[in-house]
């Protein structure tokens, strides 16, 4: 089970940094964050943001693969399912994200 969780927290943590980091998808954040259209505004705030899309997308994953690691009633479980992942995602990510902001520095 939890080579599960940290599998799929890291999948959660690599579509996340890649849709609102990676140059290949700057021309969808740049279209949505720069349109008159709330809702294009919306999506544009949400990609550009990993930790809110981190959220997103952990919802996707846990409701598209119904997946659930608790023996409760369904919709608690898909939802402590959902916040668990997107919590290991994130701690991923700082930890990730200092071993590179440390990487840079040793760099320079």
């Amino acid at each position: 089970m939890w080579l599960e969780v940290l599998l799929l927290a890291a999948a959660i943590w690599l579509l996340s940094t890649t849709v609102s980091r990676a140059k290949i998808f700057f021309p969808l954040r740049y279209y949505c964050n720069n349109h008159c259209n709330p809702i294009l505004l919306w999506i544009g705030e949400a990609i550009s943001c990993q930790y809110c899309l981190s959220h997103w997308i952990g919802a996707a994953i846990v409701w598209w693969g119904r997946i659930n690691f608790f023996n409760y009633p369904e919709l608690f479980t898909y939802c402590m399912t959902w916040a668990a992942l997107v919590g290991v995602a994130n701690v991923i990510g700082r930890t990730v994200g200092r071993a590179d902001e440390q990487t840079r520095k040793e760099i320079k």
